[in-house]
């Protein structure tokens, strides 16, 4: 195996710590069993196989851990992550009743509409995206949220942004769903929601400033490694 590796013994057992290379951005064998080792130490269950190997049980104690312990990516676009996300907190509240899909059609609008009138800010609660809402939800992120800066009668990428801010800062819990009606996430396969929950759980753990992508790039492998070799103090 490449780069330096530490060893340390813990126990009555042989647990091997890995100090991880914080410049390769390599997602190689030592990051991932040093990923398991932080999986199985944080979350329930059998222990996952520490060898190298990162499989589709992997990814999915992976993503329960994201789901549990993570919070909404920040950026400014309005994507199923964001809309299941919004769903699911609508949903606990009560004023969602169907299952998070992560599209947002009538059913949420008003849902959301209903939320938004009970917090003060009233508006007709119709099928239609229409000033009243706009400017109701730019009002509610700007006076009540407090994460957006100025408030218009426009839904741009400054409101998108300031609603995922908003989730974020609730730690209103994130969901993973499908990508169009019917449409289920696949547990257990890496995707990009995964990439984008895990980045964001560095920035919020981490002095990190990952831009929050769809990809699994070199920056994102270097922060998990600079992360994980701190929570193993390697």
């Amino acid at each position: 195996m490449r780069g330096t590796i530490l060893f340390f013994l813990i126990g009555s057992a042989f647990s091997f710590k890995y100090r991880l290379s914080e410049t390769t951005g390599k997602f190689d064998d030592a990051t991932r069993i040093s990923l398991t080792q932080f999986l199985n130490e944080n979350t329930s269950g059998p222990d996952l196989p520490e060898n190298g190997r990162f499989t589709s049980q992997s990814i999915a104690v992976l993503q329960d851990f994201l789901l549990e312990n993570g919070r909404l990516p920040i950026n400014d676009k309005w994507d199923s992550l964001a809309i299941g996300t919004l769903q699911n907190y609508l949903l606990k509240l009560g004023y969602y009743d169907m299952k998070p899909c992560g599209m947002f059609g009538t059913g949420t609008l008003k849902s959301f509409k209903r939320y938004l009138r009970d917090q003060g800010f009233n508006m007709p609660i119709t099928d239609a995206i229409d000033r009243s809402f706009v400017t109701g939800l730019n009002n509610f992120l700007h006076h009540r949220a407090g994460t957006l800066e100025v408030s218009t009668t426009n839904w741009g990428d400054e409101t998108t942004e300031a609603i995922r801010k908003w989730l974020h800062k609730i730690r209103a819990k994130v969901r993973f769903t499908g990508e169009f009606w019917g449409d289920e996430c696949k547990i257990g396969k890496w995707e990009w929601k995964t990439t984008a929950t895990l980045q964001q759980y560095l920035n919020d753990h981490n002095p990190a400033n990952l831009q929050i992508t769809k990809r699994m790039n070199t920056s994102t492998v270097r922060e998990l490694a600079k992360f994980l070799n701190n929570y193993h103090n390697v």
